[in-house]
């Protein structure tokens, strides 16, 4: 292949207010264009329902905790294989135009091998920039090139709101050509919506998409345009009302994860396609690589769209603040797990419930039907594996000698330190304020297992462990890697380094950092 590869991600978009998915308005036009060229894929997914770790799905096909960007502090692994950086060790030019902090912020790491990697914070207007202003320096960057060997990373964040304090309220930033967009229509529910979907949102978007058509003019212009691959994309959708809240970030239901994914070919194959099958960010990498020939690699949690899978399994989860969750769709079927406040599992029939109304509980005594059990089991496995990479202190029994346990740790600044179903299940129980305390005999044969996780800095909670042998009333040594009980502590990066005041004023602007 030689073309451009190109990604345009519009932050926090809903698949149903993009007209290419039959939203109410012509909110894309330009995407609307590109699918006569391409391919839209029905069923896309975002694995996370915030900014950071979807982005760093898109760019590794890792699950966002094993390349450690979860939470508000975490910082892309270095030592990941990274999109740009592949593209760029193959002689590929690189650069990315960038508009949300929780990619542009410097000490995140996402700059990893980009030529040029332009931050975009938006000063002029609260901390918040316009599409245009990520596009302007994007179509230089597409003027200056002599080769089409290049992968440019266009993230606009028109559709995010921010809150305005002199108004009370959260805004949209509209430049003055879209403030009176679509005036006299009366504002659509989106399918299932407890709230109106805001006016202003459908003119974000608009907004957003106007830009992309600029930089497929641009591309035509120099000739890269039937070469080029283009994936169209979200990082996340975003919830007006659905199951009562509002904003992203905070649940794995549809209208947080489910994306919009509309992807131009080489030469343009395909063109005109509509697939139904289950696709996700994490796609993107093997995409390129197939296409490219770069070498595959076996930690991708993704697949080459050009070659569907005909039963795929989606992994979702959520780890920021006090949202603990994860998720699985195959099939129609979908299950969430929500660890907080109160351990649940349930499991969605999507094609009869798109709006997932009708949960069905799911418990040890009515596990459901054998594809929820399956698939169950599959999403508890890949939570462990992925929990592997989660800053975490481990307490696990792993002889067959019985053993008398005295832990206390204190919770004080780790409210929802739970990582797994069966720790939110039982360990509730052991607590009493901030102070987890667990007394008890370890018979022989009994299993003991508790995972904490750390704060939002990577700290992890002090305790007070006191393990003896039942049999020979002597103290273990849980440091020692022949011990009948050990600890284990999982530490990862976290956010370090300086910053500005100005990308902190613009994370602040947006909601992702709290403060004055």
């Amino acid at each position: 292949m030689r073309g451009p590869v190109v990604v345009y991600l519009i932050d926090t978009l809903r698949r149903d207010r993009v007209s290419v998915y039959g939203a109410p308005h012509p909110t894309t036009p330009a995407a609307e264009r590109l699918s006569t060229e391409g391919i839209v894929f029905e069923n896309a997914y975002s694995l996370s329902s915030w900014t950071r770790p979807s982005v760093g799905t898109l760019l590794t096909s890792r699950l966002p905790a094993s390349i450690a960007a979860i939470g508000r502090y975490g910082v892309l692994d270095p030592a990941i294989p990274y999109l740009p950086e592949m593209l760029r060790k193959s002689g590929w030019a690189t650069a990315a135009f960038v508009t949300n902090g929780n990619v542009f912020d410097l000490r995140l790491g996402f700059q990893r091998g980009f030529d040029t990697f332009q931050p975009i914070p938006g000063r002029e207007h609260l901390g918040k920039a316009y599409a245009r202003e990520a596009v302007e320096p994007a179509l230089r960057f597409v003027r200056s090139r002599t080769s089409p060997n290049f992968f440019l990373y266009v993230h606009v964040v028109d559709p995010h709101d921010r809150p305005d304090p002199a108004l009370g309220k959260n805004v949209y930033d509209l430049e003055p050509a879209y403030r009176d967009l679509f005036a006299g229509d009366t504002p659509q529910p989106s399918p299932g919506a407890g709230e109106r979907t805001p006016p202003d949102y459908d003119r974000a978007v608009r907004q957003a998409d106007d830009q992309f058509a600029r930089l497929v003019a641009e591309l035509k212009a120099k000739g890269f345009w039937d070469s080029a691959l283009v994936f169209y994309t979200a990082d996340h959708g975003e919830e007006f009302g659905e199951h009562g809240g509002w904003g992203h970030g905070k649940t794995l239901y549809e209208e947080q994860i489910r994306i919009p994914l509309v992807v131009k070919l080489p030469g343009g194959r395909q063109a005109g396609t509509r697939r139904r099958d289950l696709v996700s960010l994490a796609d993107v990498v093997p995409t390129v690589a197939s296409l490219l020939g770069l070498k595959p690699s076996g930690d991708w949690v993704g697949r080459s769209l050009l070659t569907p899978d005909a039963s795929p399994t989606l992994y979702f989860s959520e780890d920021i603040d006090d949202v603990r969750l994860y998720g699985a769709r195959r099939g129609s079927e979908k299950l969430i797990v929500t660890l907080y406040p109160h351990a649940k599992r349930t499991s969605f029939a999507l094609d009869a419930d798109p709006a997932e109304k009708a949960g069905v509980a799911v418990t040890a005594e009515a596990p459901g039907s054998a594809g929820s059990t399956s698939l169950f089991r599959l999403m508890e496995e890949l939570r462990r594996r992925e929990i592997d990479s989660c800053p975490t202190l481990r307490l696990e029994k792993e002889g067959e000698e019985a053993l008398l346990i005295d832990l206390k740790a204190n919770l004080s600044d780790f409210p929802k330190p739970f990582l797994t179903f069966e720790d939110a299940l039982h360990a509730p129980s052991m607590t009493e304020g901030d102070a987890l305390t667990i007394q008890k005999t370890l018979a022989a044969q009994e299993p003991f297992r508790l995972i904490l996780s750390a704060n939002a800095k990577g700290e992890l909670p002090p305790y007070r462990l006191n393990v003896t042998s039942e049999k020979t009333d002597q103290v273990v040594d849980t440091n020692s890697p022949h011990s009948a009980f050990r600890v284990r502590k999982t530490v990862r990066p976290i956010l370090q380094g300086p910053t500005s005041d100005e990308v902190l004023a613009h994370l602040k602007s947006l909601g992702y950092l709290r403060g004055p």
